[in-house]
């Protein structure tokens, strides 16, 4: 997968088959020695080693050994197939790497899923005691509202025509008769003490009379 999406080597391999091709096609024509045949010789001994840099920096591919063993030069078909086994290989490595992402994903997607069920199941729980709770609050506010007397049935309700309003002046009781009656009292009371402070000579006097009374009769 690295080689696959790495532009460099992508492009290295685009010049490889453009090499090879352009190597046939020009020994086809002119033959070994010509200036043109040797000029893109050397560029796809350049592509060679640029590919076997860049994939051995990617991925670790040691292609060196592989080129060292065919001996391409003389084949330019097998050079073609050859660069086009090495682009099967990426493309294989690539899709064994998607392959391995897509199965991780599985198992994460499948415990994504467990704790979602999990969490489906304590949503249900709750709604059913949210639903209960509910339904009880309702019958209760039911009774009690039904429990209510209706006041205005006993006690009807009353319109006020016009605002109260407060005297200007106090009708009574006078503060004249008021204080008449307190000074009469402070006498009577006043009168009362004396007579009570004074009630064995006011009996001896009595007495005395009744006696007097009695002797001249």
């Amino acid at each position: 997968f690295a080689l696959q999406s790495d532009v460099e080597f992508r492009a290295y391999i685009t010049e490889l088959k453009e090499s090879i091709t352009q190597l046939t096609e020009y020994s086809s024509r002119w033959g070994v020695n010509h200036p043109k045949v040797k000029a893109q010789q050397k560029r796809l001994n350049f592509t060679r080693i640029s590919i076997n840099e860049r994939s051995s920096q990617m991925y670790g591919v040691n292609s060196t050994e592989i080129f060292n063993s065919l001996n391409l030069d003389l084949n330019p078909k097998r050079s073609e197939l050859f660069a086009d086994l090495i682009d099967a290989y990426a493309k294989q490595k690539g899709q064994k790497s998607m392959l391995e992402d897509l199965g991780r994903s599985t198992l994460h997607l499948g415990d994504q899923l467990k704790i979602y069920s999990r969490e489906i199941v304590e949503l249900e729980r709750l709604q059913r005691e949210f639903n209960m709770a509910e339904a009880i609050f309702t019958s209760a506010a039911a009774r009690l509202e039904a429990s209510k007397s209706d006041v205005f049935a006993s006690y009807p309700v009353l319109q006020m025509l016009t605002t109260p309003s407060h005297p200007m002046k106090q009708s009574s009781p006078k503060n004249i008769i008021a204080f008449v009656a307190a000074i009469t009292g402070f006498i009577f009371i006043t009168l009362g003490l004396i007579i009570l402070s004074q009630r064995n000579k006011l009996i001896k006097i009595i007495l005395k009379k009744d006696v007097t009374i009695s002797n001249n009769s």
